[in-house]
């Protein structure tokens, strides 16, 4: 005669699913701020680029236009430049704010944003 076994189902117990939520937790904790860093600092990083080759256009609309050093460039001056992105459109800082593009060569073109700023 065969003997009968009971099989009970098996699941997570209570305390198993706690454990299991408070590492989630904890892991959530540790990296969201690091991808928040992370952004900011691409964010900054991509900015000084795109202040950097907003000043080369300005140097070779500079030497091309030979308008008066005080000359307020605008984003139609630096077009034929490069002075912009990979869609043809405007230069404009990742956190969406507009760069005021300055002067020919008595200004540096600037970014609303705090910290993002070409180096000295």
């Amino acid at each position: 005669m065969q003997k009968k076994t009971s099989r009970k189902p098996s699941a997570f117990t209570l305390m198993e699913i706690i454990i299991i939520v408070a590492i989630i937790g904890l892991l959530a904790a540790i990296a969201i701020p690091n991808f928040v860093r992370a952004k900011q600092t691409r964010d900054k990083n991509r900015c000084v680029l795109n202040l950097r080759t907003i000043e080369a256009a300005k140097a070779a609309f500079s030497k091309e236009s030979k308008k008066p050093d005080a000359y307020q460039v605008s984003a139609d001056d630096l077009y034929k430049y490069g002075a912009t992105n990979r869609m043809g459109e405007d230069l404009k800082c990742p956190a969406g704010d507009m760069y005021d593009l300055g002067t020919i060569t008595t200004k540096l073109a600037t970014c609303p944003v705090v910290g993002h700023e070409l180096p000295k």
